[in-house]
């Protein structure tokens, strides 16, 4: 922004700072990131996913640090494999903490994502830790999760089918079985009522009809980053990877070890993400994904559950070779997608946390443009195409006072710069003005600052003609208009 003789901003000059506002990172259909909330959720989002982390963790030490007797009558030692542990937990921090999953991390109404896969394997554990005892509170406890995560998305539906299934290979008792099978049915049909089926995906019907592209279509979800080398090289991976982890989970079930309930949760977490995969498939994929048009790629807010997915995979591995004393074709197998996931995709991945916190900058810089109105068509059509739409949003948040509107800066407007701000050294911050684009008696302005006390680039910048006499000491601020 600029200021006039009086102190009153009335131009925007400088979007932000050290970011160019012509950046293509910005999808041309998504809004700005602060649309959706009066701050940012990410720090909701991230708490969610360290619970996550740690509930997979305290899952991976049950499965593969088990506590046996020692010599003495009251000793008791670890046993199990900590090597797997080891590598359990380092996969778990890697795959859970991708930058594959930035789009979640940082677009606060995407925190549910996150939240729907965190309270299924809490609720799948809660089960599991329904013995004959304790079995009244920890099945309410898995219920209640599975309603929550049922209104956290659609795919939380799924959860019911899942809880009766593990259910039933824990032998719980029938009535347990009969309320979870009674509660899902009715979670079911009270979300089928009056539902109305967008016009996207393959749908039940189409999937039914085209079984094969069904198939590839779930591989290419369940594959995730393979997108990347071809969605055909995703598609074959991930239908292979699906029959095998299928296999696995039906051996690691079949054993007669302790750790059967917590196998049965893990398996669970593994059964359910796969539907999750076929959901998204009915409602949100066609045979176009299978192409080679950049276009259709599977968006990347779907990588938190791939992530999860190939997390308990690799649990599962790694618990079934350490019981079976390793198998060096199924460790094989799955190396070289794990070794792809969490290595060989690290420069991907570094770009895309780059690309998101560029945009969401450019973003933060375009909402100068929203409060003062102007004109600039060309950066504004990349936070939304359509000028009617996005002006009808755009008065929708002024009114509300939200996203940019409810920001500091939107309060600066009319009143006097001494009021706002303190005065500091004027070695303080440096900067350059690189390119100024003239925009109908405003300006867009492209170039950098940098705030030396700090060590950053600043929030916010505002741009004065700030002149000095000799003998007066006291600053006076000159307009610096659109042709300077």
């Amino acid at each position: 922004m600029i200021a006039d003789a009086d102190g009153k901003n009335e131009r925007v000059l400088a979007p932000h700072p050290g970011v160019p506002i012509a950046t293509e990172y910005s999808p041309s259909w998504s809004a700005d990131g602060r649309f959706h909330s009066l701050a940012s959720l990410t720090w909701l989002t991230l708490l969610l996913q360290f619970v996550h982390i740690a509930v997979l963790i305290a899952l991976a030490r049950l499965l593969l640090v088990r506590t046996g007797q020692g010599n003495g009558a009251s000793e008791t030692e670890p046993v199990g494999s900590r090597a797997s542990f080891l590598v359990a937990c380092a996969v778990i921090l890697n795959l859970m903490l991708s930058p594959f999953q930035m789009w979640n991390f940082v677009w606060s109404i995407q925190a549910m994502f996150v939240l729907s896969f965190l309270v299924a394997t809490i609720s799948f554990l809660s089960l599991a830790l329904a013995e004959d005892k304790d079995c009244t509170s920890f099945v309410a406890l898995a219920g209640g999760l599975a309603a929550f995560g049922t209104f956290t998305m659609p795919n939380g539906l799924l959860v019911w089918s899942v809880l009766v299934l593990q259910a039933l290979y824990l032998k719980r008792n029938r009535r347990v079985i009969a309320s979870l099978a009674l509660i899902g049915t009715v979670a079911f049909g009270s979300y089928l009522w009056h539902y109305t089926r967008p016009d996207m995906g393959m749908g039940v019907s189409g999937m039914l009809h085209h079984p094969v592209q069904t198939i590839l279509l779930v591989g290419v979800v369940v594959a995730g980053p393979v997108g990347f080398i071809s969605n055909a090289a995703a598609a074959v991976l991930g239908v292979l990877a699906v029959i095998a982890t299928g296999y696995l989970s039906v051996c690691a079930l079949r054993l007669k070890v302790p750790e059967r309930p917590w196998l049965s949760a893990l398996v669970a977490i593994i059964v359910f993400l796969v539907l999750s995969s076929i959901s998204i498939v009915a409602g949100r994929l066609d045979p176009r994904f299978l192409g080679r048009d950049p276009l259709y790629s599977v968006p990347f807010r779907y990588p938190t559950m791939v992530s999860v997915l190939w997390t308990c995979i690799a649990l599962l591995v790694l618990y079934t070779c350490w019981r079976r004393q390793v198998r060096a074709a199924l460790l094989a197998f799955y190396a070289v997608p794990m070794f792809y996931f969490m290595f060989s995709t690290a420069r991907q991945q570094l770009v895309m946390a780059e690309d998101w916190a560029d945009y969401f900058r450019a973003t933060d810089a375009l909402g100068a443009a929203f409060l003062l109105d102007v004109p600039d068509e060309e950066m504004l059509s990349r936070i939304w195409p359509v000028r009617i739409e996005r002006e009808e949003r755009v008065a929708f948040l002024r009114k509300n006072g939200l996203a940019m509107f409810h920001e500091s800066r939107a309060s600066w407007i009319g009143k006097s710069v001494a009021d706002l701000f303190a005065p500091v050294g004027s070695v303080r911050c440096i900067g350059g003005i690189e390119k100024t684009t003239n925009l109908q008696g405003f300006a867009r302005v492209q170039g950098w600052a940098w705030d030396l006390q700090s060590g950053d680039s600043p929030d916010y910048i505002l741009l004065t003609q700030v002149i000095v006499d000799d003998g007066d000491q006291t600053p006076r601020i000159r307009p610096v208009g659109a042709d300077t």
